[in-house]
């Protein structure tokens, strides 16, 4: 009734390449267009979530996850100017308000101030058609978290009403180059849609082939320094990086292995060869036999983020919601 096509859409295809190869000045808001989604995409409702406490919510959570399942292409979010009313509890519903729109599914929530700066956010994702509560949950976590619960409750719906885990809880990285600056490349790290854009490194010369560690707290690259390229492994939560490769011709297509205990990369010989190889130190390397396993990258598993302080705390609770009794 409420699963739409579980085949990832265009709009997932054109995320994933966008995300690499994007090129935009640093200053600029990155932004994702779905220029075309699933025909069949599901009409939703995400209904602002109540806010407990005096003065203005710190974040309006309900929008952040209206943006994200609207960006996927699979969902149709109705506009909040056309909602007959804001219930803020399953128990609140009244179905045949959503009915009129053919609204199928329906997300309501609370958000309120537990101490200083912890927050819960209790939400319920309720069935129209079937009148019923799909799931529900209570997230606590700190107030520089609530926008990482607004992710992860992305998540949960989407994969609750495809089968497919979401990926809005990761980050991606890319490339910008801001012409006119004496360093105009600089290698970006964001959440997955855009937000909390933050500068992992900046150099005068083009920037390549960023490669996350399996556990998202190291960053393999190219960079071009002084006319030669170079590799480099960056720790992000310290900011510091070491020089993998810098041999005379091809330093290229750096890869951690799925233990992330190696880094293959692409170099050539003297006479211009290109060939595989292995490091498992800082700068020791040795040539991969054609024989050995091979060694493949892995993206950042959902959920996970690219290493403190870009990690944000753990959630420190995760409680289902009872459904509502009639």
């Amino acid at each position: 009734m409420y699963r739409p096509n579980k085949r990832p859409g265009l709009a997932a295809a054109a995320f994933a390449l966008f995300a690499v190869l994007s090129s935009l000045p640093a200053t600029a808001q990155l932004r994702f267009t779905v220029i075309g989604g699933e025909e069949t995409a599901l009409p939703v409702a995400i209904v602002p979530f109540g806010w407990l406490e005096e003065g203005e919510a710190p974040l309006d959570v309900a929008a952040v996850i209206d943006a994200d399942l609207a960006r996927s292409g699979q969902f149709a979010p109705i506009a909040r100017n056309r909602m007959l009313g804001y219930p803020t509890t399953g128990s609140e519903v009244d179905y045949a308000d959503w009915t009129q729109f053919q609204v199928e599914i329906v997300t309501v929530g609370r958000v309120e101030r537990v101490q200083a700066d912890s927050y819960r956010v209790t939400f319920q994702v309720m069935d129209v058609p079937r009148r019923q509560q799909l799931l529900g949950y209570t997230l606590t976590a700190p107030g520089r978290d609530l926008r990482v619960i607004a992710l992860y409750i992305s998540d949960v719906i989407y994969e609750s009403l495809t089968g497919v885990p979401g990926v809005f809880s990761t980050r991606i990285a890319y490339v910008s180059a801001e012409s006119g600056r004496a360093r105009p490349y600089s290698l970006i790290v964001a959440d997955a849609d855009g937000e909390n854009q933050l500068e992992i490194v900046r150099s005068e010369g083009p920037i390549m082939s960023p490669a996350w560690s399996p556990d998202g707290k190291q960053m393999a690259y190219v960079v071009f320094e002084n006319n030669q390229a170079m590799i480099y492994v960056q720790d992000l939560a310290a900011g510091t990086r070491r020089r993998v490769s810098s041999r005379p011709g091809v330093n290229g297509a750096p890869a951690f292995s799925p233990d992330g205990t190696r880094l293959a990369l692409t170099l050539s010989d003297v006479n211009g060869n290109l060939d595989v190889f292995v490091t498992r130190s800082s700068t020791k390397t040795s040539r991969l036999p054609l024989t050995s396993e091979r060694v493949s990258a892995r993206r950042v598993p959902s959920g996970e983020k690219a290493g403190a302080p870009f990690t944000p705390g753990r959630l420190e609770t995760r409680r289902r919601v009872p459904a509502a009794r009639s």
